[in-house]
């Protein structure tokens, strides 16, 4: 009887470690990597973890970190043959990837219907075709901005900001801010250390960073480096912004910028889409406003464009299993909704209609602020050339040559061409 007893519960043992094997083997694992703030990935998570849900044969793996380091661990990851199937990217440093053969062209995909994204317009999605190639969707759209605590610049007699600011009025209220308030006004003058501010600048007076092919710098007048690093350099002197030792280390993650600790009124290193992550961590809703404006300004500066993008490895042999999370990533209301606009304003015209209603806090602030940046922002220009992620290293490593003074404005600036133009050649 006892051995008996002792073969059923084996036989039933047994086939209870079968089952739970077959089904575990059928499951497919689904690598996902993104970089971003705190707030990003507890958003994303509770993302996958609905999408599991509704495919339970699914196991998406997380792969996560924060901006600073984001692009080496791809690297590494490429070298070895092993990136993650679906990686969060971004227009300014996708060229190098695609010539680099690593990307997905998703093209006969949406031609098929297989990935849905039927709802994102087709001027949106070209946005992410390089030399042919649909090298992404993309996951947002959002504009670069002036991110200020309002509660802080009322104490200090400052009620609004008119979206039609210049320069000269930016550094009247940062010297107000200092004087009321006695603390920094910024972290730096405007988005230094990745050249968006720059970018910003140039465009104002009619110029773009690189010439219409990428093959070169798009300005000729060194003046106009001078004359931008000067006004940073400008307001470190008079304790308007961060000094360069201080601003090494808070300009590397979100959380960590003076604005979040009460410790500046203005944050004007991020974009739209960060509102969140920076409203998080300073306890309190924050605002957001256009560049300021050049004074004789040839055209705007500002502009729209897509915040990241999901691509795709080109080796994965789970293509199935990618264009579910992709069709539910951008096509389920839910999803959506726990997203919010932290990756930018929808790209689907039908999630963000289905939004509108909702939306309050960060997400209905950006969701104005798009439509202000709109009225205030010129075309956006041809994508970025390989070499940019480097070119801005090279921006960010001579700009902290200037600040700390071991060149002059003039050498600095003469020092950022002849590099850059060397990698823009060479490409």
């Amino acid at each position: 009887m006892k051995k008996q007893i002792f073969l059923t519960v084996f036989v039933v043992f047994a086939l209870i470690i079968s089952l739970s094997l077959s089904g575990y083997a059928g499951k497919t694992t689904l690598r996902v990597m993104w970089w971003g703030s705190q707030t990003r990935h507890e958003r994303t998570q509770q993302v996958i973890k609905l999408f599991e849900e509704k495919y339970p044969d699914i196991d998406v793996k997380p792969e996560f970190t924060s901006w600073d380091g984001y692009w080496d661990k791809i690297d590494v990851q490429i070298a070895g043959g092993n990136m993650a199937d679906i990686v969060q990217h971004v227009r300014k440093y996708v060229t190098e990837y695609v010539n680099n053969d690593v990307l997905l062209d998703l093209t006969p995909y949406v031609e098929s219907g297989e990935l849905n994204v039927k709802d994102v317009p087709k001027v949106l999605r070209e946005t992410e075709r390089i030399k042919g190639v649909l090298a992404g969707i993309p996951l947002g759209v959002n504009a670069a901005g002036f991110i200020y605590d309002s509660e802080l610049l009322a104490k200090a007699g400052i009620k609004e900001i008119d979206p039609n600011w210049t320069w000269e009025d930016y550094f009247k209220i940062c010297k107000t801010v200092k004087e009321k308030l006695g603390i920094f006004a910024s972290d730096t003058l405007a988005a230094m250390e990745t050249a968006v501010g720059f970018m910003v600048f140039l465009r104002q007076h009619g110029l773009e960073l690189y010439n219409e092919d990428g093959t070169g710098l798009g300005y000729d007048d060194d003046n106009l480096y001078v004359e931008f690093v000067g006004m940073d350099m400008k307001g470190i002197e008079d304790g308007l912004f961060l000094p360069p030792s201080i601003r090494q280390e808070v300009t590397k993650k979100v959380e960590s910028s003076g604005i979040c600790t009460q410790k500046a009124a203005f944050n004007s290193n991020h974009w739209s889409n960060q509102l969140a992550a920076l409203s998080n961590s300073a306890g309190k809703q924050l605002a957001i406003t256009t560049y300021p404006k050049g004074k004789d300004q040839v055209q705007e500066g500002l502009f729209i464009k897509p915040s990241q993008m999901w691509a795709v490895n080109k080796k994965t042999d789970k293509v199935d299993a990618v264009l579910k999370f992709l069709n539910f990533w951008f096509n389920d209301i839910e999803a959506a909704k726990i997203l919010g606009t932290e990756r930018g304003i929808p790209v689907s015209t039908a999630v963000k209609e289905a939004l509108k209603p909702t939306l309050s806090g960060n997400d209905k602030v950006v969701f104005e602020y798009l439509d202000l940046a709109a009225e205030h922002s010129s075309p956006l220009g041809p994508p970025q050339p390989a070499p940019h992620k480097e070119i801005v290293a090279i921006f960010s490593e001579v700009l902290y040559k200037a600040l700390y003074k071991v060149e002059t404005l003039e050498e600095a600036a003469a020092e950022f061409r002849a590099k850059a133009t060397e990698l823009l050649e060479n490409q």
